[in-house]
């Protein structure tokens, strides 16, 4: 993994965090290539719209892994509600049959 270091106004450096959540109830969703691939799609876009750069990324049947760069004002936990939010919006937009695996 390559490190492209930054430069900011009184400081010099990167910022990487570690993620790691799993779908509600742990439900393994992510068994099939399909849905695995989908929503590696939709984690990508949801980093993308938010200046969010993703270094590792890794989607198990029932959790998801990832090393990602954050902008400097951004909180962790503000980056996990963006990215976890945006992206299950988008997962279940474009695979409504998941929705029946949450009834409510």
């Amino acid at each position: 993994m390559q490190t492209n270091y930054h430069g900011y106004s009184h400081a010099y450096g990167i910022n990487f965090w570690t993620f790691e959540w799993c779908p509600k109830y742990r439900y393994k969703i992510f068994r099939k290539t399909y849905y695995k691939n989908l929503y590696t799609i939709c984690l990508m876009e949801a980093a993308k719209r938010h200046q969010i750069s993703f270094h590792e990324l890794n989607v198990q049947p029932d959790h998801i892994h990832g090393v990602a760069t954050l902008p400097r004002t951004m909180s962790i936990s503000r980056a996990e509600q963006l990215l976890k939010g945006f992206a299950s919006y988008l997962f279940f937009r474009l695979a409504p049959e998941m929705r029946l695996r949450y009834p409510k």
